[in-house]
């Protein structure tokens, strides 16, 4: 006796197998867009780390006073430039409006301030 399938099996195996194919056709772009999006963020890290080394090289301390002597004709100041202020007074100045503050580090209580001489009418440095 034979048995026969019945005939809606055949189309279902079509559609299972089409199915599968295309989950795997899926999964396999789904990876290469993964890979791709790996490989993206580690160029960008590596730019990052690029990039923070160049700031910290920028704002390296030795590069800024080279900068201020050679492009800035700025020196250290003299003895009568500067203005000694006690401790208790340095703390209780007022912080400068927001409109002229600029994004730099923190400022601190400092027992020094530099007074910076005016710049000559011939809009260069100072000559001494």
């Amino acid at each position: 006796m034979k048995r026969w399938l019945p005939i809606w099996t055949i189309p279902v195996l079509i559609v299972m197998a089409i199915g599968t194919v295309w989950l795997r056709l899926s999964i396999v772009g789904t990876t290469y867009s993964i890979a791709q999006a790996d490989r993206k963020i580690r160029e960008l890290q590596q730019e990052r780390e690029q990039l923070e080394l160049k700031v910290t090289g920028l704002r390296s301390p030795r590069r800024l006073e080279l900068l201020a002597k050679t492009r800035f004709g700025l020196s250290q100041p003299r003895s009568e430039q500067l203005i000694h202020m006690p401790q208790d007074a340095a703390t209780r100045a007022e912080p400068a409006p927001k409109a002229a503050t600029r994004r730099t580090a923190k400022p601190t209580a400092s027992k020094t301030l530099v007074k910076f001489p005016a710049k000559s009418a011939r809009g260069g440095r100072n000559e001494r």
